[in-house]
């Protein structure tokens, strides 16, 4: 069974070892570009370093959520939005590769959107890579309609009031 939460302070190293050693698989191009650095050394301190400021800004700021997908214990997807004036965006839904197409982005974001409506947001927005075909197809399939292309991003949107 797949259960979704919150995430906490406390579970920052979790996240922080799940997006270590996820790094490699994260469909989006700016990750595989960061991934071929060569020298293994530079390249772990360099995640280690980026992903754990980023983590720790992300939690430290109190208009940014962040939820897990955990099977039997074990992470298997992250979501997290950011909501500033009525206005949300979603920064990220990730699942490893072995639990996509298990329903678990959809679980994700159903989170989000419920928590975004608890909070009065009027428009939830986001970016993503027009050849992220399954993740426009989740977004979609929940909602959302794409408003702007442009370099082969597209902004979707997603009217909640």
């Amino acid at each position: 069974m797949i259960t979704i939460k919150k995430v906490s302070w406390r579970e920052l190293e979790k996240i922080h070892c799940f997006l270590k050693k996820s790094w490699l698989d994260f469909p989006d191009p700016y990750f595989r570009v960061i991934s071929k650095i060569d020298n293994a050394k530079i390249f772990t301190r360099l995640v280690k370093v980026l992903l754990l400021n980023w983590l720790q800004k992300l939690l430290a700021d109190y208009s940014t959520e962040m939820w897990i997908a955990e099977k039997d214990g074990n992470m298997v997807g992250i979501s997290y939005v950011e909501i500033r004036r009525k206005r949300a965006i979603l920064h990220g839904i990730y699942v490893i590769k072995d639990f996509r197409g298990k329903g678990i982005g959809k679980l994700l974001l159903q989170s989000v959107i419920r928590f975004c409506l608890e909070k009065d947001v009027h428009t939830f927005g986001l970016f993503v890579s027009r050849s992220n075909t399954i993740a426009i197809n989740l977004f979609t399939k929940n909602g959302f309609k794409t408003v702007a292309i442009r370099n082969n991003i597209a902004y979707m949107e997603l009217v909640l009031n």
